[in-house]
């Protein structure tokens, strides 16, 4: 069991210079350049991810009857793409 985690704790070491992976919670972007982050995902979610068409690079979840869905994309959308991968460049 032990050789297992090693295995997959080096197979994700390797590849993790090759992921920058950002996490928004309420309004604040986490970036797992800076700080450790961490996804836990169900079967679902991997399901789901798993069948993301390429060129979609977000996914959420929220509280069911709190948010409309234009509520969310445009939650989604703030900040824009580009302005927080350039504020991450900068700092």
């Amino acid at each position: 069991m032990v050789g297992e985690y090693r295995k997959f704790f080096k197979r994700i070491w390797k590849s993790h210079k090759e992921v920058n992976m950002k996490v928004k919670v309420g309004d604040k972007v986490y970036d797992g350049e800076k700080e450790p982050v961490m996804l836990i995902l169900d079967d679902y979610d991997r399901k789901n991810i798993a069948n993301m068409n390429p060129e979609c690079t977000r996914y959420c979840m929220y509280p069911e009857g709190e948010f409309t869905v234009k509520q969310i994309r445009k939650w989604m959308l703030n900040p824009p793409k580009e302005d927080w991968e350039n504020k991450t460049k900068e700092k």
